[in-house]
């Protein structure tokens, strides 16, 4: 696999000073400060700027950093997993994460095999990965953008990995830009009062740093937090490997299991984490906090390098409708989100709103930097809950992006249409499953006119104890 090849130093080096560059710009500009950008976006921006798809003014090599970015996924998924889950009893508001997620999945899925048979019908024939793009992008971010991408590629689509980069660029668009102008736009149509605005779940401050368990001629707690991630890691390349020499007349299939690393390194880590607490070694082993600041690292690197690699010059033929679909699927994700929120999150639905809003065009991290912009210290429920309804999310998602996503791409282009029409079907059924589960057994609830975006009035679960209770049988 491509992607297991070296890393330039120079391209890190880059990086690095954009990044510095970046968080000067953002903390002593009051415009760039006012807007509440990501510092690591603005760096990617300059990278994307000077790199070699536009200005070509920086000597980066963008076959590096999308390496940067393939690892940066699966190093990612071990690094959280490793982490222990969130304590307390799981609320109405986390399960509407849990559902919420996979069915904005789902509905930018459509939106993009959609935007395929319209465009194939007026413009020609266009890759059905290229649509797909739209969820993987935007919910998912660039490095399952960039390894389904560039996996697709043998499918014939071509530059798929950039194509893959180019839309996870426009979903931080999307979140850093539309995402902030909704938060002015909320705090001016008086919705951050709905939802009891004052309940505030914790009075504790970020996590520290707990007993550490070292010895005299100990290695660096953070050392060796980096030790564990890798040694996961490499447990990913062994299997993988592994299975490529018992098949080796499955080349396509070996390939395949490559770009779904992550999910190998997620079951991996996960199997770390249980294995370690059966032995009552978790605590001694792994420290949540340090864990919490590789991962947010892990972040900010793989946004940098996933923009900066984007290769304008090579995808001008995609340009315009990856405009017009991410414009379409970022108008649908809004709407959708807004109209579901008051309808699903009985407390704080503002706050979920954003959050969800920011995870639903970026990443879980660039969620939290919208819901800060609402709750500075993140002690509204909606921190807690997205951090306790992800995992669940990622199980719902999980069968639907290694069985259902990929039907269209494999048999490309003997199967087209048909195999589009099937796919977009499928998760339509798979949409109207999880909207049905969310209203039995989550808080999706009717409230107001079905044709008002923000109903008024309380929650129906509210008056039966807020968020935290599960509902009346």
């Amino acid at each position: 696999m491509e992607f297991w090849q070296h890393v330039g130093p120079v391209d890190l080096l880059i990086v690095a000073a954009l990044l510095v560059v970046a968080r000067l710009l953002v903390t002593g500009l009051p415009l760039i400060r006012k807007m509440a950008l990501p510092a690591a976006i603005v760096a990617g921006v300059l990278g994307l700027v000077g790199g070699p798809g536009v200005l070509d003014l920086l000597p980066l090599d963008t076959a590096s950093l999308e390496t940067v970015v393939y690892h940066c996924l699966g190093l990612l998924y071990i690094s959280m997993a490793l982490q222990a889950a969130p304590k307390g009893k799981r609320t109405l508001g986390a399960g509407s994460i849990t559902w919420g997620v996979p069915f904005i999945i789902l509905v930018q899925g459509v939106v993009g095999l959609l935007f395929v048979l319209v465009w194939g019908a007026f413009a020609g024939p266009l890759h059905p990965g290229f649509g797909l793009m739209l969820a993987l992008g935007f919910s998912q971010g660039p490095g399952q953008a960039l390894a389904l991408g560039t996996s697709w590629e043998a499918a014939g689509f071509e530059h798929g990995g950039q194509a893959g980069l180019l839309m996870a660029a426009l979903g931080f668009a999307w979140c850093s830009v539309v995402g902030v102008g909704l938060y002015h736009v909320g705090r001016r149509l008086g919705w951050h009062k709905d939802g009891g605005v004052g309940l505030v779940v914790s009075e504790d401050g970020p996590a520290s740093a707990g007993p550490d368990g070292a010895v005299p001629g100990d290695l660096d707690l953070l050392t060796r937090q980096i030790a564990l991630v890798g040694l996961v890691y490499l447990g990913v390349w062994g299997l993988i490997s592994a299975v490529g020499l018992a098949l080796p007349d499955k080349p396509a299939l070996v390939e395949r299991l490559w770009g779904f690393h992550f999910i190998v390194a997620l079951g991996l880590a996960l199997l770390v984490r249980v294995l370690l607490e059966r032995l009552g070694q978790r605590d001694r082993m792994v420290d949540d906090a340090v864990q919490t600041r590789i991962s947010g690292f892990i972040i900010d690197l793989a946004a940098v390098c996933a923009l900066a690699a984007v290769r304008v010059d090579l995808l001008v033929g995609l340009i315009l409708p990856a405009l017009l679909l991410s414009t379409l699927g970022g108008l649908i994700s809004t709407g959708l989100l807004v109209w579901l929120a008051r309808r699903v999150f009985p407390e704080r639905p503002f706050a979920h709103l954003l959050v969800l809003f920011g995870t639903a065009t970026g990443t879980l991290p660039t969620g939290l930097v919208l819901l800060r912009l609402e709750d500075p210290e993140l002690r509204s429920p909606a921190a807690r809950n997205i951090v306790m309804g992800m995992p669940g999310a990622m199980l719902i998602s999980i069968p639907l992006i290694v069985a259902v996503i990929p039907l269209p791409v494999n048999g490309w282009p003997d199967s087209y249409p048909s195999a589009v029409w099937l796919t977009a079907g499928i998760c339509m059924l798979y949409g109207v499953g999880v909207l049905v589960a969310w209203r039995f057994v989550g808080a999706f609830r009717g409230l107001g006119s079905p044709l008002s975006p923000w109903p008024r009035g309380p929650h129906p679960l509210q008056v039966h104890g807020g968020d935290g209770e599960p509902p009346p049988r």
